[in-house]
């Protein structure tokens, strides 16, 4: 390496370094100058914005929809200060920046040229060394004064104006009994001190406040309690247990309480607020709620309500599969039976129906027969049973019906009941051999005629 490259190497990389320091300095200035700008005069106008809705106030008293509304107002005139950061943001560009130092830093042009310089030699290596030492001594305090002094200033002013001012509305008539806790036009009722004076009772107006529940299924489901707000939906079967309460303060009006579409419900009031107990019918569809004070209506809330409905249980006979037809009354026939349910199910039944006859000669009898195995599942129950066609007294031409049979444990709107499908189990008559659709019970120790060996082969097959 020449003597003469050494020197230039070490200034190229120096005087940018210094440029750049400069200019990240000066940005941070214009946007801390910015955002201080920005926010006082956003906090001016906020305050401005809710001096003007107090005195609306104080003249012409609001309700406490527009005073629930309106409140937020203020918030909005914070909203421009993210949008002059961003716009101050895009305006503090390396070119802007570097003409604002050579303009106020009383250097001359030394930033944007070294900047823009590309040359080589000793005369452009002289030029950056002496710009760089120029740079470092740019008091970016200087060049970018924050100037937002008398924008603070008058935000200090106007809180230490107003802060008087509005302690001396006192009681339902200050900002924030008014304006935070919405109490609506204060009434006056005259009085007399312990000392003969007169003097007048400011009294709040009655109202709901927050409304809550907790909602309470009924003790068959199983099901947890829920709570929500007045909000919230109030997704409920028949039978369930709502209470409902309320923060705010009924006492001086009248509170009124109903089913939609029905019957009133009774409140009680206290000190903490009021409560009310409310047992959902199959048929309610919400809860009314209403304040009234000398036949004027404070206030109304509804709280809908979703009913659900509790479904019958789903029953299958899952065997036998399909209708039999048996050459004689002996064998071993199971049966399979499953009942689910939305809550589970109380009992599982196998139901049984014999007729016998035909003309006027038919008659038949019913009747259940108990389960050699009940086991439960995940929303139901299932039953097996063997029926042993000897014990059941069939003769040739009965047929058996059988059916499973569930409830489920609803004892509000129920029980629930459902029927499977019915299954024929038929004793053949001599006859009818041809017909049979089973080996349960078929004679294969006993050959007839080829018909009756052909039918026993198919079935075998």
């Amino acid at each position: 390496m020449t003597p003469d490259a050494r020197p230039r190497t070490s200034t190229a990389s120096a005087t940018p370094d210094a440029t750049r320091t400069l200019l990240e300095a000066l940005r941070r200035r214009v946007l801390l100058r910015g955002a201080l700008r920005a926010g006082a005069a956003c906090i001016l106008a906020a305050l401005g914005v809710a001096v003007v809705l107090v005195t609306i106030d104080l003249l012409t008293p609001l309700s406490v929809g527009a005073r629930r509304t309106l409140r937020w107002l203020p918030l909005f005139a914070l909203g421009p200060i993210p949008i002059a950061l961003l716009a101050t943001r895009a305006r503090a560009t390396k070119e802007r920046l570097a003409l604002l130092a050579d303009e106020r830093g009383g250097r001359g042009n030394v930033t944007s040229t070294l900047r823009g310089t590309n040359a080589e030699g000793l005369v452009a290596e002289a030029f950056r060394r002496r710009a760089s030492e120029a740079i470092h001594r740019i008091d970016p305090r200087s060049v970018v004064p924050l100037g937002a002094r008398r924008l603070w200033s008058a935000c200090l002013a106007a809180v230490l104006v107003l802060v008087p001012i509005l302690a001396l509305l006192d009681g339902p008539r200050s900002p924030d009994a008014r304006w935070l806790r919405l109490m609506d036009t204060p009434s006056r009722a005259g009085g007399a001190t312990s000392g003969g004076a007169d003097s007048d009772e400011v009294l709040p107006l009655p109202s709901l406040g927050d409304v809550t529940f907790t909602l309470r299924p009924p003790g068959y489901t199983g099901l947890p309690a829920i709570e929500g707000r007045g909000g919230d939906p109030l997704p409920a079967l028949p039978g369930s247990v709502i209470e409902v309460r309320g923060s705010g303060d009924p006492r001086g009006g009248v509170l009124r309480a109903s089913v939609v579409g029905g019957a009133s419900l009774p409140a009680e009031a206290s000190d903490l607020g009021w409560s009310l107990s409310w047992i959902v019918r199959p048929d309610d569809l919400g809860l009314s709620l209403t304040i009234e004070q000398d036949g004027t209506l404070l206030e109304r809330r509804v709280l809908p309500l979703r009913p659900l409905r509790d479904r019958a249980p789903v029953v299958t006979l899952e065997r036998p599969e399909r209708d039999l037809v048996l050459a004689t009354p002996r064998g071993i026939v199971p049966v399979f039976g499953r009942a689910d349910d939305d809550f589970g199910i109380a009992d599982i039944e196998l139901h049984w129906v014999r007729s016998r006859g035909s003309g006027e000669s038919f008659d038949f009898e019913e009747g259940s027969w108990s389960w050699d195995e009940v086991v439960a599942v995940p929303n139901g129950l299932t039953g097996s049973r063997s029926l042993d066609l000897a014990e059941l007294g069939l003769e040739p031409g009965d047929v058996l019906h059988v059916r499973t049979i569930a409830r489920d444990a609803n004892d509000v709107t129920g029980p629930g009941v459902g029927v499977s499908q019915t299954r024929q189990i038929r004793i053949s008559r001599e006859d009818d051999l041809s017909d049979v659709t089973t080996i349960i019970g078929f004679p294969i120790e006993r050959e007839r005629e080829p018909l009756l060996s052909q039918r026993m082969i198919i079935l075998l097959t």
